[in-house]
């Protein structure tokens, strides 16, 4: 992991901490079928206001769970590893699986530096 000011940021979540929850609400909103991060009616899908649809894509991206695709956004490897259907834990209930985003959020300086 290597730190570079260039690339250091602060302020992509709209001002909201990560949330538990938000996890599982937005990989399950993408395995929807379509990106709902570009959709109209994105704050009524994810049942919040419109900074907190950008604050759930930038620590979705941050944590490395969603990538970005041609049509918009997708789930990473690590987001499907979890999260798709027959994923390992995709509603984070094992206490092994959560260090996995923990780990995956401290090491990436460019979206998370304050981690």
């Amino acid at each position: 992991m290597k730190f570079t000011g260039e690339k250091a940021a602060f302020g992509r979540h709209e001002t909201f901490a990560l949330r538990y929850c938000w996890f599982t609400k937005g990989t399950q909103a993408l395995m929807g079928g379509d990106s709902v991060f570009k959709a109209q009616d994105a704050t009524v899908r994810l049942g919040v206001g419109k900074n907190m649809v950008a604050s759930i894509r930038y620590w979705l991206k941050a944590v490395r769970l969603i990538a970005k695709a041609d049509d918009g956004w997708t789930l990473a490897d690590t987001g499907a590893y979890i999260f798709d259907d027959d994923g390992c834990d995709p509603y984070l209930e094992s206490e092994g699986i959560i260090w996995l985003p923990h780990r995956l959020i401290a090491s990436n300086p460019e979206l998370a530096t304050s981690w």
